[in-house]
C-alpha cells in the first residue's frame, strides 16, 4: 500500500503487476528489506533471503489489459531509489528455497533472529 499511497492512489495496487510468489500481510511496508541474509519461515517453507528484487518496465502495465498504466519505475526511484540494496529500483526481495513444503493462505511467516 506505501508504493500506492505515493503514487496518490487509495487503493493497494495489483500484485499481479509485481509478479511475487508470496506476498506477506500485516508488516510493516519494506519490512523484507531487513531480511536480508537471513532465513524465513513460511509455512512450512523455509527460505533464505538473498537480495532485493530489482523491478523492469513490465511493471508499468496493468496485469489485466496489458497497457502501461503507472509509472512505477519513476515511483521506485521517488520512494526507494537511494536504499542501499542489491539491485536499482528495488521492490521485494528473492530467497532460495532451503526446506520446501506448502504455504497456505494465513499461514504465519517468522524470521529466524540467528540467521540459522
Amino acid at each position: 500500500m506505501a508504493l500506492a499511497g505515493a503514487a496518490g492512489l487509495d487503493q493497494p495496487l495489483d500484485p499481479r503487476r509485481f509478479r511475487m510468489s508470496a506476498v506477506v500481510s500485516g508488516i510493516e511496508p519494506y519490512a523484507e528489506d531487513a531480511w536480508l541474509g537471513r532465513r524465513v519461515q513460511l509455512g512450512e517453507v523455509v527460505v533464505e533471503v538473498r537480495g532485493n528484487v530489482g523491478r523492469c518496465a513490465v511493471t508499468t502495465h496493468d496485469p489485466t489489459t496489458g497497457r502501461r498504466s503507472l509509472d512505477t519505475l519513476k515511483l521506485l526511484a521517488e520512494t526507494r531509489g537511494g536504499l542501499e540494496s542489491t539491485e536499482a529500483l528495488p521492490f521485494g526481495v528473492f530467497a532460495d528455497v532451503l526446506v520446501p513444503g506448502t504455504i497456505r493462505l494465513g499461514d504465519e511467516v517468522t524470521v529466524q533472529d540467528d540467521g540459522s
